[in-house]
């Protein structure tokens, strides 16, 4: 798999081709972050994170703006009175749905995704075999096998899809040079393919697919969570605080209306999108082959 690159590890030993001595000696992670071998990933902690492009981070941004402001002011003004007042449950359970919504999003958004090494990678590390048991496919043999596509690529040679194959939804990346397993699809944002590609998220800055789908619905499960929590604690914070005159009610107009109001939208925005993914993985189908059909 190609999930099992050692992207820290030395590449001394690997045969480079077409004068790339200037790679010789390098970890794998800044081969395969090389021109043209790579999407447009970035790679982090000696290759052990993987990031989508750098034009989403104003995306991404905005994401932990969005979890942080309305977090922000309800663990420093509303949690002191609902711990006293009301009951400690409200700040326990919002600090555990916080924790839980910031890890699922770091992992999200720093895990590789499922991604395809491209043709030129394949070759200079000598991943055929990896990537056929990533992918599944086999060469199919044309004696026994009808074939249904002859490709010719100029590195690797004709390379061809039997009609089984081909029903069962292996494609030719023209892009990747790769034979893509079904339900796998190239991302134009990340310019890679990815296996089981469901979307590709600017908002988590990376691909959702096979390898960090899981952490997507965790992070959508929890800021759903952590949105009621903290909506429900400054909405029982206003109307204790307006009732016993503590605040101005033109304070409390404009609190509510600037951080209660937005968090309440943003709930409920992402509680419709958790609840999408879940339909769709209680069906079975990614957003890709729901939107295509």
């Amino acid at each position: 798999r190609p999930a099992a690159l050692p992207m820290s590890a030395a590449a001394s030993r690997i045969p480079l081709q077409r004068g790339d001595v200037a790679l010789q000696g390098q970890p794998v992670f800044r081969i395969w972050a090389a021109t043209p071998l790579n999407g447009r990933h970035r790679f982090f902690c000696g290759g052990r994170c993987m990031c989508g492009p750098r034009d989403d981070l104003k995306y991404n941004i905005c994401t932990w703006v969005c979890v942080a402001v309305p977090s922000i002011f309800f663990f420093s003004v509303c949690a002191p009175f609902l711990w006293n007042e009301v009951s400690p449950v409200f700040p326990i359970a919002a600090a555990f749905f916080l924790l839980s919504t910031i890890s699922s999003l770091l992992i999200t958004c720093c895990t590789d995704p499922g991604i395809l090494p491209k043709q030129p990678l394949v070759r200079m590390m000598h991943l055929e075999g990896v990537l056929e048991d990533a992918t599944g496919y086999r060469q199919p043999n044309a004696a026994t096998e009808s074939v249904e596509q002859t490709i010719f690529d100029r590195d690797s040679g004709p390379v061809t899809l039997s009609s089984r194959q081909a029903e069962q939804g292996f494609k030719w990346c023209n892009t990747c040079r790769v034979i893509r397993p079904p339900r796998a699809s190239h991302c134009a944002d990340c310019n890679a393919c990815v296996l089981r590609f469901d979307h590709h998220c600017p908002f988590v800055n990376n691909c959702v697919g096979q390898r960090n789908y899981v952490f997507f619905a965790w992070f959508l499960s929890s800021a759903t969570l952590l949105g009621f929590a903290v909506v429900v604690g400054i909405a029982v914070w206003l109307q204790a605080a307006g009732s016993d005159g503590k605040m101005a009610s033109s304070v409390v107009l404009v609190t509510g209306a600037a951080v209660a109001i937005p968090a309440a939208l943003l709930g409920f925005s992402v509680m419709v999108f958790c609840c999408y993914h879940l339909s769709l993985s209680l069906r079975g189908k990614t957003t890709k082959e729901v939107t295509e059909c």
